[in-house]
């Protein structure tokens, strides 16, 4: 799409651009998407001056599809203020152009209170960039769009991830308010976002208060940070309201949930899609599945075709050994970058008994010697064989636990391990009436300093557990010495990577993060 001289003139003007630019050396190539002559003296602008960022390296001298790129003389106050939106709020010290002027909000602004009608408002500076050069790029074509798509998958396939999913939610309290600047992006390949929900068969938004900022908020920073961003959609709680099983029951209702999906991509500008059907577990859901997968891979392509970028699919995958046949592995692995394995919620109170949320390996008394995470990861690598470097192992930064459980020692030296218990401990990041006893690692790490409770080290599942005799709770959790086995054993096995659930649990020093991290940096 080109814009005409006159529709440019008018978004310019609303936004309080001069009409007329400076000279400049930089000249815009639309073969390589990039612009010559820019330095760390210049901005560069997007979306047509709404916002700007300042040029800091070559990642950013990129401009794919039909990006209209503007480059201009570095303004601080430009970089950091945005257009006054009536139906934004604004705290004391935000910044705003208006009318071809800057505005500085004195204190809290309510919606519709614009600037020039109150005296919440300082008026500032004119608005006065010095525009060095816009450009309209436009997308590949032919066999050079068909050689962008193949050279960027190869170099997918070939990267080791760690991919850490941040939770909508997690900016409450129950999650320690965890907003997008407390990511630890440098120990991160990608950011899956959870969740966008599946609701009347398209995908939409979960958080309608929330969402948008966020979204905004993460894909600048996961830009500006090299990380790729990817949107995941659905998640347990969508899962389990049949939200898939729903969408995907006719082939007409499959392309309209793809084309949802693929739109909503574009539209806020994510790298990626990430499917999380907790879980196909029929021949029905099976084939719904496969469809699914089919059809999205074949519509990314197509937008990236058009956007010249090669558009990640991935999927988020049970343990059970018992409906992995289910996501139908043996055809639906072609399709997708990565296969993310929840090695975790293997056990928690929603068993009879106690157990590992995620042990690596099975212990002699478990019921069954094949649902721990080694034993999951063996089943996708040698049974289904699916690559390796297409496996991600999940990795958990939070525990599970019960309540009412004695101290009996079916396993020498392991009070309450394989003990009857029940769901009467209430967790950090339990929902209201819920007693999952669900705690991040900050919260077990707490625990454990606090002196009511003993860590206990399982040597054959490899991973610890908290437990108060006084108290009768028992907490199954992953602390620095199992991450770190759990790190180890991905390198030695040659998996493509981990996954985090969720990258909120940890401590602000990032003190799992620093080790799975270990995984990008790897020899």
């Amino acid at each position: 799409m080109t814009l005409n001289k006159l529709t440019k003139a008018i978004i310019l003007a609303t936004l309080g651009l001069p009409l007329v630019a400076s000279a400049a050396s930089v000249v815009p190539n639309d073969q390589t998407n990039s612009f010559s002559g820019l330095d760390p003296w210049m901005m560069i602008s997007k979306d047509l001056g709404y916002s700007w960022e300042a040029y800091t390296d070559s990642s950013q001298n990129n401009f794919p599809g039909s990006t209209y790129a503007m480059i201009a003389a570095k303004d601080e106050l430009a970089i950091i203020s945005q257009p006054y939106d009536p139906n934004s709020t604004y705290r004391g010290g935000e910044k705003v152009r208006f009318l071809g002027y800057y505005w500085t909000a004195q204190w809290w602004v309510d919606q519709g209170i614009s600037p020039s009608t109150d005296p919440v408002w300082k008026q500032g500076d004119k608005v006065n960039f010095n525009i060095y050069s816009e450009f309209q790029f436009t997308p590949y074509t032919g066999q050079q769009a068909v050689d962008l798509q193949n050279s960027e998958k190869k170099k997918v396939k070939a990267q080791r991830k760690v991919i850490g999913y941040f939770p909508e939610w997690g900016v409450y309290e129950a999650h320690n308010f965890f907003t997008p600047d407390k990511v630890n992006y440098k120990g991160l390949s990608h950011l899956n976002y959870g969740f966008a929900v599946v609701k009347n068969g398209v995908v939409t938004m979960h958080d309608t208060a929330q969402a948008p900022d966020l979204m905004r908020t993460l894909e600048k920073l996961t830009e500006k940070n090299n990380v790729t961003f990817m949107l995941s959609v659905g998640g347990w709680d969508n899962s389990q309201e049949g939200a898939f099983e729903a969408a995907t029951s006719s082939d007409e209702g499959i392309e309209k949930l793809a084309d949802s999906m693929v739109k909503y991509v574009h539209d806020w500008k994510f790298d990626g899609l990430d499917i999380d059907w907790e879980y196909p577990d029929n021949e029905t859901e099976k084939n719904q599945f496969t469809k699914l997968v089919k059809s999205l891979r074949s519509k990314l392509d197509a937008q990236g075709r058009k956007d010249d970028k090669y558009y990640q699919l991935s999927a988020a995958v049970t343990t059970n050994h018992k409906n992995v046949k289910y996501i139908n592995p043996a055809v639906t692995a072609e399709y997708l970058d990565s296969i993310n394995v929840m090695a975790y919620d293997i056990h928690g109170a929603f068993d009879p008994i106690t157990g590992h949320n995620a042990p690596l390996f099975a212990n002699k008394k478990d019921a069954d010697q094949k649902l721990n995470v080694a034993g999951a990861m063996r089943e996708y690598a040698e049974v289904w064989q699916i690559p390796k470097d297409k496996l991600m192992m999940g990795v958990p930064y939070y525990g599970r636990g019960w309540g009412s459980v004695p101290s009996t020692q079916i396993e020498p030296g392991l009070p309450g391990l394989f003990a009857p218990g029940d769901a009467s401990v209430k967790g950090a990041w339990d929902d209201v009436g819920q007693y999952t006893g669900t705690n991040p690692w900050y919260v077990l790490k707490a625990k454990l300093a606090s002196g009511e409770y003993k860590r206990y080290w399982d040597s054959q599942s490899r991973v610890p557990y908290l437990y108060s005799s006084s108290k009768q709770e028992f907490l199954t959790y992953d602390d620095p010495q199992s991450i770190r086995e759990k790190v180890d054993y991905i390198k030695q096995q040659g998996f493509g990577g981990a996954i985090i659930w969720d990258i909120s649990g940890d401590t602000p020093e990032h003190e799992l993060g620093n080790i799975v991290d270990d995984i990008l940096t790897a020899k």
